[in-house]
């Protein structure tokens, strides 16, 4: 029944995105007379952002533009998350390049840092993006320089907690309270061990494991612990920091003591949805997953560790070339692409959160009950560093973290001084990357 609502919710606001569009328009734009300009062709590289038919989801979202600039035809390529770095790295060194690509939010500084982005500052309404959103698309400037903004906020990645309500209501855990804290979130999993549902023996609690979501599992417990990634200033926490230390000896503990599933197997969120739909599990964090939208499951915000309640948040940006020989029609794109009512419509084709969002009460009256949780946990949303080293960095981060686990999960008993050690190498070669230009 809320999948069927969600669908008129897109077919009304597809109708509208003319008219919202049309009123957005630039004075400019409106003197301008499109018939009797060039045509042009942007080639625009998008990710698997929608389940299915991606390029066909956004050929639909950007039909209003297309109408209202009949001389700008949109060429559309979906490029696998697996492929998109490769393929990125590939453009901005003289290979075949978009006028427009997606990028995550966690590239934006490294590819900004080669100076091949446009610098887009002041091309669309900055004030419809919440501040730690808008941060994600500038790289870091030196003190007293001005900094300059790379890209548009398209889709945020945030993360919530999922929960078998029947397996919750078993093992007496009440979520209001015991989810509160990862304190008492974690005696809520000791009480969930074991339980069965239908039959079925579940397991506890399982998160993402995969090359990039190792890092983004563990940050909001490095985060919540009082810990950090680098170390630029006194005031900053490293890898290594006691903090940093005690959020990753929480997770080692829960997969020591048999309440988190946490490995190679287990893959994407899309693997952990499954294991959530099959009962094979009774908690899991991750992004809004359509599938798990029904009576079995609630969602509840991340519990909050010693130091605050913090959770990663990531997603999407659209930046241009400045190899693009159509910069004025990429730039009314972006421009387009930016409206409320467009990101809305898109939130809704692709089950994503718009990262236009600057009034994060407004934005949760218009979404599903689940997606509200969502953007109630986006509150709590913390980024990454935006410094070009970051894309080296975070590969050096998910070596290290995957090593760690790999360790962890052997046999035997546990070494702290052996995490210690390997924080401390993991800490010197991030030291390292900070000092490379």
């Amino acid at each position: 029944m809320m999948h069927r609502r969600r669908g008129r919710v897109v077919i009304l606001l597809a109708m509208g995105l003319a008219t919202a569009f049309g009123a957005g328009r630039s004075e400019s734009a409106e003197r301008r007379a499109p018939g009797k300009r060039p045509p042009v062709t942007l080639k625009v590289w998008i990710m698997q952002n929608a389940q299915y038919r991606s390029a066909e989801s956004f050929t639909t979202l950007i039909r209003p533009f297309t109408q209202e600039n009949p001389q700008v035809k949109v060429a559309v390529t979906v490029v696998p998350w697996a492929e998109a770095w490769n393929k990125i790295q590939g453009a901005i060194h003289g290979g075949p390049a978009p006028d427009i690509m997606q990028l995550g939010t966690t590239w934006v500084a490294t590819v900004a840092a080669t100076g091949k982005l446009l610098d887009i500052s002041g091309e669309y309404d900055e004030r419809l993006f919440p501040p730690q959103v808008l941060a994600t698309t500038t790289s870091e400037a030196p003190s007293g320089a001005k900094a300059q903004r790379f890209a548009m906020p398209w889709i945020v990645d945030s993360r919530a907690l999922y929960y078998n309500k029947a397996a919750c209501a078993l093992a007496g855990v009440e979520v209001k309270k015991d989810l509160a804290t990862w304190a008492s979130f974690k005696a809520a999993l000791k009480k969930l061990k074991g339980i069965e549902v239908d039959g079925k023996r579940m397991q506890p609690f399982v998160v993402p494991r995969n090359n990039w979501d190792v890092v983004h599992t563990l940050s909001w417990w490095i985060w919540g612990f009082g810990g950090g990634f680098v170390s630029r200033t006194p005031e900053e926490n490293g890898i290594n920091s006691p903090g940093s230390l005690a959020g990753v000896e929480f997770a080692i503990d829960l997969v020591r003591e048999g309440l988190m599933l946490n490995g190679p197997e287990n893959g994407s969120m899309r693997v952990i949805a499954a294991m959530l739909d099959k009962g094979e599990v009774a908690m899991a964090i991750g992004y809004p997953v359509a599938s798990l939208v029904d009576d079995r499951f609630g969602v509840a915000i991340l519990p909050a560790g010693p130091k605050g309640r913090f959770t990663f948040l990531g997603g999407s940006a659209l930046a241009i070339l400045k190899s693009s020989k159509h910069p004025e029609e990429a730039l009314a794109l972006i421009k387009f692409l930016s409206d409320e009512a467009v990101q809305f419509a898109y939130s809704n084709l692709t089950g994503f959160l718009p990262a236009a969002a600057a009034e994060y009460d407004e934005l949760a009256l218009k979404l599903d009950p689940v997606r509200t949780v969502f953007v109630e946990q986006m509150r709590y949303g913390k980024s990454y560093p935006s410094i070009p080293q970051w894309g080296t960095i975070e590969n050096l981060l998910r070596d290290g973290f995957n090593s760690l686990w790999d360790r962890v999960e052997q046999p035997g008993a546990y070494d702290e001084a052996d995490v210690r050690r390997r924080l401390d190498e993991l800490a010197k070669k991030i030291d390292a990357a900070l000092r490379t230009p």
